[in-house]
Formats: C-alpha cells, structure tokens, sequence
C-alpha cells in the first residue's frame, strides 16, 4: 500500500530556552497556517487547548455559534474574517499596539441579546499548572491573553465591497454564512436572532485585504470614541 500522507496536525513553535525570563515570539500553527503570534508561552498553549476542543465540540446552548474570529479590547469586542490569520505577521503587530488582543478560539460565541461576545474556558479537561511556570513578563507591545469573560461587540467586519456598514437585511444576509449552530436551530430562527444583533452591531465593508491600510480598516471597526 503506498504512504498516505497524514492530516494536518497542530505544532508549536517557541524560543530557544523558553521560559518565565525568555523572550521572542511563539507560534502556534494548525497545518501551515499560523493561528496564535505571541510573545507569552502560557499564551499559546492554551490556545492549542482551545483549538484541540473543536474535535470534542461542546453544546453552545442558547449562544449562536460563529467561525468569525474575535478581537477583545478593554470590555469591547470587535469580529473580523478568519481568513485574517494568513496575515498575522503584519497585522498582530499594529492590532497589538491600538490595544486589541486576538481571542484564541477555534469558534466565537455571541449572545445575540445581550450584543455580546462570550469567551469560555476550554472544556477539556487539562492539568494548567505546569504553565504558571512558563509565564512570562508581560509586554507593553502586546495586551494580556483573553481570558474568560463577555465583551460588548462594537463592530462586525466582513469581505464585502465599500466601508459603510450595511444594512439589518443585508447584516444578516452577509453573517449567516458564518453561523454554525446544529441543524435543530432552523434557518429562520438564525436570521431573527442576527436581525436582533445587527440592530446594534450592523455589519461592515471591509474591502480588498490587499488594499491600502488593512490594519487601519480593522481598528475603525470599533466607533470613533470606541476605538
């Protein structure tokens, strides 16, 4: 039988010596493409935690289960493409700096009554006490890992043209794509649920990656006064 290549699996990447006092970056990598660019060890293994629980999926109850991925900055909270990772390297680093901090999960979580993000702890059961000695002193140049919590969602950003948000129709036209709820949840009780989101959060344009200041389009996400 001829060698058949093995799946995508997920690898680390960390400094030499890593530890409390080590400094550099540390990778995590589903496959070939980059999920977690950070300067905390602690940091990116729990995100593989969180990764691994796809795999082991648990119930989201009454929230609606999205693949957009999160950014948390402060009590607000901003959702963009997932495809974003395939730019981590450029854009960690400005989103870093304006103080918004990646949410390291393989799915984001929304109470659409509330208009909230909700950002859980890993359902596996994993021992984390070896990691309190792999925390490292924090940055001024990245923020705090997300941690557990529910996050005001300010902004919705999606690959479609112009930069004006859209309209509740089109917002939840353009976001039930993304929506990855069991099938019991039916298609009209998705679109009702986005409606009533998107009357806080509309979604907006973001335009061509490959055009101008991406990063910038990202940061003004988040209402003047917000950001």
């Amino acid at each position: 039988m001829p060698d058949v290549e093995a799946p995508a699996n997920f690898s680390i990447v960390v400094p030499q010596g890593n530890g409390a006092g080590t400094t550099g970056l540390n990778m995590l990598y589903e496959g070939f493409t980059s999920l977690v660019r950070t300067r905390y060890p602690d940091r990116a293994l729990r995100a593989l935690f969180q990764h691994l629980g796809k795999y082991a999926p648990a119930e989201s109850g009454d929230l609606l289960k999205v693949t957009a991925l999160g950014l948390v900055r402060d009590d607000q909270a901003i959702l963009v493409p997932r495809s974003v990772v395939t730019w981590l390297d450029q854009l960690a680093p400005r989103l870093n700096r304006a103080g918004w901090q990646f949410v390291d999960h393989p799915w984001s979580f929304l109470d659409t009554d509330s208009g909230e993000l909700v950002v859980d702890r890993s359902h596996l059961e994993v021992d984390e006490s070896p990691l309190a000695d792999m925390i490292s002193k924090r940055s001024s140049r990245e923020p705090e890992p997300v941690g557990p919590g529910r996050f005001r969602l300010v902004g919705w950003g999606v690959f479609n043209r112009g930069d004006e948000p859209l309209s509740r129709a089109a917002s939840a036209a353009a976001a039930a794509p993304f929506v990855v709820n069991p099938a019991e949840v039916g298609a009209r009780q998705v679109i009702d649920r986005l409606l009533s989101l998107t009357e806080r959060t509309p979604l907006t344009g973001l335009g061509s990656p490959f055009e101008g200041d991406f990063a910038s389009r990202l940061i003004s996400l988040a209402p003047r006064g917000d950001a």
